[in-house]
């Protein structure tokens, strides 16, 4: 089966909060997989709320201090509607993006990738070369402030 992303979630805390709540994208069902990359405007990490299966992958720093996070979620069945991270009082936006036909067992190919660095006039990430390991990966890319990138590779269940 290959990967094919479906709907997703945009959510943002403004003003600064020591909470942002994340929506669960319409239509997930048992078995998709949640990819969720949070922009912090500073360097106020989030942590996955407690009794759930969210796992972060990432957590880069960049710039003077903004920070991307990442984490993801093989759903269950009765996941709620939405789910509270918590951390520092900052503003945030995230988005949550739904996949399905990603492997439940191992959702990444390898480890995911990072890079950080301030770029001209924020018009142009240049990406650092993406080997995968197995055969029809999805490779997936969250960007935020100070041109931080994560290059991530979902496994398909094939």
């Amino acid at each position: 089966m290959a990967i094919t992303p479906q709907t997703h979630t945009t959510n943002v805390t403004s003003p600064a909060a020591t909470t942002h709540v994340v929506t669960k994208p319409a239509g997930t069902t048992d078995g998709d997989v949640l990819w969720l990359v949070v922009a912090n405007n500073g360097n106020n990490p989030l942590t996955a709320p407690g009794a759930t299966n969210w796992t972060q992958d990432i957590s880069q720093i960049g710039g003077t201090n903004p920070l991307l996070q990442t984490f993801f979620l093989v759903c269950g069945a009765g996941e709620p509607a939405s789910w509270t991270f918590t951390g520092a009082s900052a503003i945030r936006g995230s988005v949550c993006r739904r996949y399905s036909g990603v492997d439940n067992t191992t959702p990444r190919d390898i480890t995911s990738s990072t890079n950080s660095g301030l770029v001209a006039g924020g018009a142009t990430i240049t990406a650092l070369s993406v080997t995968t390991v197995t055969n029809g990966c999805e490779i997936v890319v969250g960007a935020g402030f100070a041109g931080m990138y994560m290059l991530h590779r979902l496994r398909d269940q094939g």
